[in-house]
């Protein structure tokens, strides 16, 4: 059984756009581990807060549907965080017991 990546997706709303050409972009995948990676990608379609992109994971090509902020044109432009809370992900849980 292939080992399905777990990473922040998006649920896309409203009216989708599908361009006949998809834009070459940077995706910012946040792995649900606690390491984020940029990878090259696709955007093929895209609504106001969740953008579809297609891009290589390990030697298959997928498509997943991402939030709008974790895209970019270039690898020069920077990911605007400030507006996330933060959080405790990728650490080690502590135990009540």
């Amino acid at each position: 059984m292939v080992a399905v990546p777990r990473f922040a997706r998006a649920v896309p709303q409203g009216s989708v756009t599908r361009p006949e050409v998809g834009i070459r972009v940077v995706a910012r995948l946040r792995w649900a581990h606690g390491q984020d990676i940029d990878v090259p990608a696709t955007a093929i379609a895209w609504t106001q807060q969740a953008v579809e992109i297609r891009w290589q994971y390990q030697d298959e090509i997928r498509t997943d549907w991402i939030p709008t902020g974790d895209v970019r044109r270039n690898l020069d432009d920077p990911v605007d965080e400030s507006h996330l809370p933060p959080t405790s992900r990728g650490q080690l849980k502590k135990n009540r017991w």
